[in-house]
Order: structure tokens, then C-alpha cells, then sequence
């Protein structure tokens, strides 16, 4: 009789044993980590632009750049100007807002020009280009209208001359 009382409460209590368990799984411990000496890796090397067939090298202008400064008469703007410069192969893309004489009308600036460099200068030539004047009236550049700028790289971004005491600092952001 007891070795059947015993066999009854062995199997009673397999067959209780998965109830009596929790019924969320708990997950798995982690592993310790591998006691192996540490091998030092290489650093990922940026990937240098490969060059596409028919098209030449990158130009050190080309990038996207945010406006950082605009210096008028040889003075930096006090008041905040925004804008940004995107300059590809071919094109160059401009578009600034800066504070103008009436505060209730900003200067405002956009084109799109061709641009090729010819010695120190940059020779650009409007496409589709807009500003206003003093008044908040629009002006439309003429397609086709040819103006030399200076444009030079600085540290971290690029500098845009109208002349000597006239220009915008851009940063690049990409």
C-alpha cells in the first residue's frame, strides 16, 4: 500500500508541477562573455566617392552650406540673417532672408545660377533668380544676367564676395 500511496503522489504531482510554474517564460540568462584577450579592430574607413565614368572629380565648393554671417559695408549684420547655399556640379542654388531698413520687411534673395570658375573668380549666370527691395517690392533677375563673384573656402564653410567690403559666410552642413 505504500509503495502505490507513492507512486499516486509522484504522479499527482507531475501532473501538477507545470500549473504550480509561472506563466510568462523567463528569458534566458545572457552568457558570461568570452574571457579571450580583446583584439583591437581596424577603424572603419570612410568611404572615399568613388568616381562615375564621363563625370569629372568633385569641385571643393560642392556642398550644402547654412548661412553663418552677412557683412555689409565692411560691418557684420547685428541683426540675424538665415539663409542657405547649395552648390552642385553645375548649379548653385541661393536663398536668404536678412533684416532690410523697415522691420516689417525682410530683404529676401533666391536664385538659381550656373557657375564656373575662371581664375580667382567664380563667373555665375542667373537662371531664376528674385529679391526685394527697400520698398517689399519684388524684383526679377534677368535669366541670363552674368555676375563674377569671389568664392572662397574658409575653415569649415565658404565665403561668398560681392566686393571688398560685401559678403555672406556660409558653413557647411553637408
Amino acid at each position: 500500500m505504500r509503495v502505490t500511496s507513492l507512486l499516486a503522489g509522484l504522479l499527482a504531482g507531475l501532473v501538477t508541477l507545470p500549473l504550480m510554474q509561472d506563466p510568462v517564460p523567463k528569458p534566458a540568462p545572457t552568457p558570461a562573455p568570452e574571457t579571450a584577450p580583446a583584439v583591437p579592430t581596424a577603424p572603419i574607413a570612410q568611404s572615399a566617392e568613388k568616381p562615375i565614368p564621363g563625370r569629372p572629380p568633385r569641385h571643393p565648393f560642392e556642398g550644402v552650406y547654412e548661412l553663418r554671417q552677412r557683412v555689409v559695408s565692411g560691418t557684420p549684420d547685428r541683426l540675424p540673417s538665415h539663409g542657405y547655399l547649395a552648390i552642385t556640379q553645375r548649379h548653385l542654388f541661393l536663398t536668404v532672408v536678412a533684416p532690410g531698413p523697415d522691420p516689417d520687411l525682410p530683404l529676401v534673395r533666391s536664385s538659381v545660377r550656373t557657375w564656373q570658375t575662371k581664375g580667382d573668380l567664380t563667373q555665375t549666370t542667373i537662371r531664376l533668380g528674385w529679391l526685394t527691395d527697400k520698398d517689399g517690392g519684388v524684383v526679377i533677375e534677368p535669366a541670363g544676367t552674368e555676375e563674377p563673384r569671389k568664392l572662397a573656402l574658409v575653415q569649415g564653410g565658404i565665403r561668398v564676395t560681392q566686393d571688398e567690403r560685401n559678403w555672406l559666410e556660409f558653413e557647411r552642413v553637408e
